[in-house]
C-alpha cells in the first residue's frame, strides 16, 4: 500500500470558494497573530505523483493562525480516497500541521511537523495515516522576480515495509523548486525524489484575476519498482487546473 500527504508544492486549478468573510485579527491589531483561511478545487488531486482521489477533483479548506515571531499552526481537508484503492474507507484527508518560520535577509528557514489523517483507518494498522518532520530553506531576494526553495521531509517510521528486500519506501521526500513572476504571469517548476516511490518533475503557470488564484500544473512522475534500487518501471503524465482563494 502506498502512503500519502496532501500539502503539494504545487497544485493546480477550477473551484468557487466563499468559506470565510476576512482575516481574523488577534490582539491589538493582530499583535497576537491573525487567522486566515483558504479554499479551492483541483481537478485531480496529485501528490508526489500519485493520484490521491481515484481520478477525480477535489475541493479543499485550510486554515492558518500565525504570530508575529514566526510561530503557526494549521488545518487542511481535502476529499481523497488515500490514493491507494477501493478497499480503504476514507473519502477524507485531514492534515494538521505547526512549526516556525524566520525570515534573515533574502534566506527564510521554516521547520516543523505535519500529521496525515484519514478518518475510518486506524492510525496503529493503517499506513495511510502518519507523521512527518520537515525543513525548508527558501531564498527570495526583496524585490526579486525569483525565488528558489528546498525541502526535506522526514516521516516518523522506517519507511513502509511491503518485503524482505523493501524496507523504507516512502521514508523520506526531497525537493527543490523555483518560480518566476512574469508581468502578466507565474512560472514555477519543481523536482522532487519520493524514496523508493517516485521521481516527479512539475511546472506550473499561475496568475491571480478577480482575488482568486488560477493555476494549470503538468506532472510527470516516473513510478518506481519495489526495489531500493530501483530503476524507473513506468512514466505517467498529468495535467490539472486548480481555482484558489486566500482570505
Amino acid at each position: 500500500m502506498i502512503k500519502k500527504i496532501a500539502l503539494s508544492s504545487f497544485a493546480s486549478v477550477l473551484l468557487i470558494s466563499q468559506v470565510a468573510n476576512a482575516e481574523i485579527k488577534l490582539g491589538d491589531k493582530g499583535s497576537l497573530g491573525t487567522i486566515g483561511f483558504n479554499a479551492g478545487y483541483n481537478t485531480n488531486y496529485i501528490w508526489r505523483g500519485m493520484d490521491q482521489n481515484s481520478g477525480s477533483g477535489s475541493p479543499y479548506i485550510g486554515a492558518d493562525l500565525t504570530t508575529p515571531i514566526g510561530l503557526y499552526i494549521g488545518t487542511w481537508t481535502a476529499a481523497s480516497t488515500g490514493g491507494v484503492d477501493s478497499t480503504t474507507n476514507t473519502n477524507q484527508e485531514i492534515d494538521i500541521y505547526a512549526g516556525i518560520a524566520k525570515s534573515f535577509g533574502a534566506i527564510t528557514v521554516d521547520v516543523g511537523v505535519i500529521e496525515y489523517r484519514y478518518p475510518g483507518n486506524d492510525k496503529r494498522t493503517s499506513p495511510l495515516n502518519f507523521l512527518e518532520f520537515y525543513g525548508k530553506l527558501k531564498f527570495a531576494p526583496d524585490k526579486a522576480p525569483y525565488s528558489i526553495q528546498i525541502a526535506y521531509f522526514q516521516d516518523d517510521t522506517d519507511g513502509q515495509k511491503s518485503s524482505a528486500t523493501v524496507s523504507d519506501k516512502g521514508k523520506n521526500y526531497q525537493e527543490i523548486s523555483a518560480s518566476y513572476n512574469f508581468p502578466a504571469f507565474t512560472v514555477s517548476a519543481s523536482y522532487g525524489e519520493y524514496k523508493g516511490e517516485t521521481e516527479t518533475s512539475t511546472l506550473t503557470i499561475s496568475k491571480s484575476l478577480f482575488d482568486m488564484n488560477f493555476g494549470a500544473t503538468l506532472v510527470d512522475a516516473k513510478k518506481l519498482n519495489n526495489s531500493i534500487a530501483a530503476t524507473s518501471v513506468n512514466t505517467s503524465k498529468d495535467f490539472f487546473l486548480n481555482v484558489s482563494k486566500t482570505f
